[in-house]
């Protein structure tokens, strides 16, 4: 039995999120949203996604500066 995938997009447009989230749907794919690189970890943390989706350009927290820190931490 195969699990289903858990991907998490992580943009500040809320608009790319649903663009991205419903293509991956189409795939039968569980996808967790989040707004910036902040909310993101504590997504990954509290879902462990398969799959990380980031934007580069984000306020609070870009996605280098989140790439950085999901490296850093196994």
């Amino acid at each position: 039995m195969y699990s289903v995938p858990i991907i998490l997009t992580v943009d500040d447009s809320s608009l790319i999120r649903k663009i991205v989230s419903r293509a991956l749907r189409n795939f039968k794919c569980r996808v967790i949203e989040a707004e910036d690189g902040e909310i993101g970890l504590k997504c990954i943390e509290e879902h462990k996604p398969n799959l990380v989706i980031l934007d580069q350009n984000m306020p609070n927290m870009d996605g280098f500066e989140m790439l950085k820190l999901v490296r850093a931490n196994p």
